[in-house]
């Protein structure tokens, strides 16, 4: 009797178990305990790191001054079709002011140092969770009740909450766009963030 791993699930002795996260699944011989492989740690995808860049990039111009998307894409090398739709979230989440016509464009809604990297973060990807137990507790885990590190995780998550809270838009601000400073061969100057 072994065990079958299928896309939606794995079959165990002839019945099929829900598996939302048993990619890379094991199960010890003779048991009926599965270990589902947990995921990454936190990942910053493409759409958080477009967002931020296309802020900091509006948070450098000046506040009344209406940016066409156009030249978002390009200072900020960003892609045309990712940035369509980020735009269209960042104006719904209520960071930025979207203005129509031929004049139109965007400018930041709040103030950049009212924009946080946390609340930018949490408007693409939700809820900052270093690992699943912490938010689904035992439906993530069967051993979320005994385990040794949940503790460690907890903290961990605090802290990166706490830091990605306390760094702001504003701190990044960025007048000239990657684009420019690629192209003059200059190194980006770096910003202390403690």
């Amino acid at each position: 009797m072994g065990v079958i791993r299928h896309r939606s699930g794995v079959v165990e002795n002839g019945s099929q178990r829900s598996a939302e996260h048993m990619d890379g699944a094991q199960v010890a011989r003779g048991s009926s305990i599965a270990c589902a492989e947990r995921s990454s740690l936190m990942n910053v995808g493409r759409r958080v790191d477009y967002a931020i860049r296309a802020l900091a990039y509006l948070a450098g111009q000046d506040a009344k001054r209406l940016v066409r998307r156009s030249e978002i894409e390009t200072k900020q090398g960003i892609p045309r079709h990712f940035l369509s739709k980020i735009l269209r979230s960042l104006v719904g989440a209520g960071f930025l002011e979207s203005v129509a016509g031929a004049r139109g464009g965007f400018r930041l809604r709040k103030p950049a140092n009212q924009i946080t990297f946390l609340q930018v973060y949490e408007c693409f990807e939700g809820e900052l969770c270093l690992i699943e137990c912490l938010r689904d507790g035992a439906a993530a885990c069967n051993f979320t009740s005994v385990c040794t590190q949940i503790d460690v995780w907890r903290i961990a998550r605090q802290k990166l909450f706490d830091y990605l809270d306390s760094v702001s838009i504003a701190d990044v601000a960025d007048g000239d766009g990657l684009g420019c400073r690629l192209g003059r061969g200059e190194a980006c100057g770096q910003k202390t963030l403690a």
